[in-house]
């Protein structure tokens, strides 16, 4: 396991729509392509209507964020 870059870490956060954050697609991405995170419509009746996707954290992009944070901790950095 490497260390997450700081986007990364932003994004195995769940945020709202597209284009909110500071987090680049090429990271959002690589999360999607490493399974750790996916875009979908949002549950509400208005998401649904309108196709708004919202980002969500998978359990396995929650362990890789937990894993870095770890990682952090027992170096003593941020």
């Amino acid at each position: 396991m490497r260390r997450l870059t700081p986007e990364e870490r932003m994004a195995l956060v769940e945020i709202g729509t597209p284009g909110e954050g500071p987090v680049s697609d090429a990271t959002f991405e690589e999360c999607i392509r490493m399974g750790w995170g996916y875009w979908a419509i949002g549950p509400s009746f208005w998401d649904r209507l309108t196709r708004q996707r919202y980002w969500y954290v998978t359990a396995a992009g929650r362990r890789a964020k937990e894993l870095d944070d770890l990682a952090r901790a027992s170096e003593g950095g941020p």
